[in-house]
């Protein structure tokens, strides 16, 4: 979507995804409270409404209820409507900011959906995009299996692992955030670090490639969409070639293009950190949303032979 000027660029967030359903289906998921009721928000809220017109001017009025038992009442106003083509909504309860949702048929059985945020003002964007960016995503999450309760279409098995570490958070989150450390230890075992290149920063990247022992040669790329320090991480891992082109799996060409990963960084304590893994695959295919359901057990190999080589790098910078 184009920007009229820097001001409003820097005041927005969004979020662009391609979903497995037609485009009338998405529609209704977006227009009937039957539906909104079940995926508007983040994970672990839901919402009683009290009025609902889904029409120009028409009002839009319910309480959110978050995990922790606190409420947050939500007053919107619907500011335009074009069937199965645009929702412009206007947020008037505090923190104050305009959803549009543009609405796209790919083809018959695929639909995408460009969310937009835009805040009121530079203050208010900038004191809850740390939670705002995270619950944007979990909000798509939550559409996606409300749209596959209509369609019958697979939904993506989230894969998660933690693992507890004996270091304190800052040294675990720089072991993340410094590209000298991502190279030390990110990949499976046995496999060296070639090229590393990092602009870690919102809309920055990680570009950097593997090198196994017979020297053969692999690339990825990571997006970073959120960073809050030693708190969390959220970030698009891909493949990649050596121009930094978003490529696929070499040994598995069903596997998703695109896998969204979340990282949350817990303190135990002053010596002891507790880091917890997210995979969640987007615009995948169902084909592809079933292969990333059935390679579980292979995520959890990779992922455990480079958490022993970030224990052990640990050992040392400790």
């Amino acid at each position: 979507m184009p920007f009229e000027n820097d001001d409003i660029k820097n005041r927005t967030l969004g979020t662009t995804r391609i979903f497995n359903a037609p485009l009338e289906i998405v529609w209704r998921v977006w227009s009937d409270i039957k539906h909104l009721n079940n995926w508007w928000g983040p994970r672990g809220f839901t919402q009683t409404t009290s009025k609902h017109e889904f029409k120009v001017n028409g009002t839009w009025s319910f309480v959110m209820h978050a995990p922790n038992g606190v409420d947050y009442q939500n007053d919107l106003v619907y500011s335009e409507i074009i069937p199965l083509e645009k929702i412009v909504i206007r947020h008037n309860s505090l923190p104050q900011f305009t959803i549009t949702a543009l609405f796209k048929m790919i083809d018959s059985k695929r639909t995408q959906v460009d969310f937009i945020q835009i805040m009121d003002d530079q203050k208010v964007h900038d004191s809850v995009k740390d939670y705002a960016i995270i619950a944007n995503m979990e909000h798509q999450i939550k559409l996606e299996a409300e749209l596959a309760k209509l369609t019958g279409e697979v939904v993506p098995n989230e894969f998660i692992i933690a693992r507890e570490l004996k270091t304190n958070l800052e040294i675990l989150w720089k072991m993340f955030t410094e590209p000298e450390n991502m190279a030390s230890w990110y990949g499976p075992k046995e496999i060296k670090t070639g090229y590393s290149d990092m602009d870690f920063k919102r809309g920055g990247h990680y570009h950097f490639s593997m090198i196994d022992e017979d020297k053969n040669e692999s690339w990825g790329k990571i997006y970073y969409i959120d960073i809050v320090k030693n708190i969390r991480l959220i970030y698009l891992n891909t493949f990649s070639n050596s121009k930094g082109e978003i490529t696929r799996h070499p040994m598995a060409p069903l596997m998703p293009a695109e896998l969204l990963t979340t990282i949350h960084f817990i303190k135990i304590d002053d010596n002891n950190s507790k880091i917890e893994i997210k995979w969640y695959p987007i615009n995948a295919l169902p084909e592809e949303i079933k292969m990333f359901n059935d390679f579980h057990e292979s995520f959890k190999m990779g992922w455990t032979g480079s958490l022993d080589r970030l224990a052990s790098e640990l050992i040392r910078a400790n």
